[in-house]
């Protein structure tokens, strides 16, 4: 396997139609192969643009705000927690980046019992990314649960949002505490949390690297280093980079507040009460 490290090149393969993503077996018998096969990631050609079509769709009508706020209210009670329990702020922010942007999403994407499913998605994140099993039994179980608890009206639309919930585990997780260790050196203190976000980025991309399939059949590695990258590009980029940095953006925002005794919450908002005017 070739290993491509030059963004440049990177980005070239990537907006390249000839470079196909690994397929998922469509033949698989257990639940969680069948669901792999059956989310847009691991398929290509008309199949993968007919699923990504839909998943661009089910995406569009979630309001950022409303994640932002979910995430926002997740976070504080995060921090309320920890206080109770004399945390560091290394603990909270490893409780917050593990919880809270699985929950976000999967609250505004209407599961019911949203805190409750991260520790399923973390159970099948790996073996989503890789195919490699590492408990069949559990996972498998895994799946099938979340698959049965998901909004859509059918099959293959809860299947694909719960590839949102999967695909948004690693990646935001990445993402907050990147910027949190960014916040904790002294020259990064008086920094917006855009920038910091920005930066971690630029250092550490979510999701480090992806493979293709050449035309010639070799599989190659490619490092998705650097902002410009660190979502992907062309046609299979993420789907969902608004909303990451929408969930990332509000807690990182609220561990901010955690570090210099700030809570800004009005008193005349219930607590865990959307915006729904916001854009």
């Amino acid at each position: 396997m070739t290993i491509i490290s030059d963004p440049r090149q990177a980005e070239r393969i990537l907006a390249d139609p000839r470079y196909r993503v690994p397929e998922a077996d469509v033949a698989a018998t257990g639940s969680f192969d069948r669901f792999r096969a059956a989310v847009s990631r691991f398929t290509n050609g008309s199949i993968h643009d007919g699923r990504r079509a839909q998943l661009d769709a089910r995406l569009a009508h979630l309001n950022l705000g409303a994640l932002a706020d979910a995430a926002t209210t997740r976070t504080r009670r995060a921090r309320r927690l920890a206080e109770r329990a004399a945390l560091d702020t290394a603990a909270l922010t490893a409780d917050v980046a593990r919880g809270v942007p699985v929950a976000s999403l999967a609250d505004v994407l209407g599961f019911d019992e949203a805190d409750r499913l991260t520790e399923l998605v973390a159970l099948v994140a790996d073996r989503y990314a890789t195919g490699i099993a590492n408990d069949t039994v559990a996972e498998d179980d895994a799946i099938e649960r979340l698959v049965a608890i998901a909004p859509g009206a059918d099959i293959d639309t809860r299947v694909l949002e719960v590839q949102l919930l999967v695909q948004a585990w690693a990646a935001t997780r990445a993402l907050i505490e990147g910027a949190m260790r960014l916040l904790a050196c002294d020259d990064h203190a008086q920094r917006s949390t855009a920038e910091l976000l920005r930066e971690a980025l630029e250092q550490h991309a979510p999701v480090a690297m992806t493979r293709r399939v050449a035309p010639s059949g070799e599989l190659v590695a490619l490092r998705l280093d650097g902002a410009d990258l660190a979502f992907g590009t062309g046609a299979r980029r993420c789907p969902a980079p608004h909303h990451a940095i929408a969930i990332a953006t509000a807690a990182v925002d609220e561990l901010r507040r955690s570090l210099d005794g700030r809570d800004t919450m009005p008193a005349e908002r219930e607590e865990g009460s959307p915006r729904a005017d916001a854009d």
